[in-house]
């Protein structure tokens, strides 16, 4: 049975805004509460969650779309998804870490690794200043240490990362000021 989401009402005043991310795909199994979008208005960013179980079967909004309360966001297979519990059992097992290489490689490859070892859709702590402002530069907000409180990347944290990527591009790579012992 194909169940439609559509966008429920966002608050008060607020009667559409932009998705900035579109966390599943046709085919993909959801549950309820898992985030399906992020929106972005201008005063704050909303994850918008499931309603239901289900096998995402169309998709019908896009990042940078602006949409509006009460539009189709997606239409979900709720009884292909209750055939597929039934069928087979869950197992879950335990992530195996890939093996990182022993050898110390410059810090720009290190930096090229972790960057391919991290995936797109995890949660970050950001303002949706600091969400846009990284969106339009390219930079990638899960390979940022937050500084502000509860780990929050601030604009501080988005221009420390790009001081770095451009000492690192001409050669230069600042050394961290060593600590003094005020102990004796």
């Amino acid at each position: 049975m194909i169940k439609e989401i559509i966008l429920p009402d966002l608050g008060e005043g607020i009667e559409g805004a932009e998705v900035s991310e579109v966390s599943v795909s046709p085919g993909d199994s959801i549950q309820s509460d898992d985030t399906i979008l992020v929106l972005e208005s201008d005063k704050a960013s909303m994850e918008i969650p499931a309603e239901l179980n289900g096998i995402v079967k169309e998709v019908s909004v896009a990042v940078g779309e602006e949409i509006k309360t009460g539009q189709l966001l997606m239409k979900i297979d709720v009884a292909e998804s209750l055939n597929e519990e039934s069928e087979s059992p869950v197992i879950e097992a335990e992530p195996t870490l890939p093996k990182k290489p022993e050898v110390e490689l410059p810090i720009e490859t290190l930096i090229d690794h972790v960057e391919n070892d991290i995936q797109s859709g995890g949660s970050v702590f950001a303002s949706p200043g600091v969400r846009r402002l990284a969106r339009e530069l390219g930079i990638n907000l899960q390979i940022i240490n937050g500084s502000g409180p509860k780990g929050r990347i601030t604009k501080d944290d988005l221009n420390g990362y790009i001081k770095l990527q451009m000492a690192m591009s001409a050669g230069r790579i600042p050394s961290p000021q060593s600590e003094i012992d005020f102990s004796q």
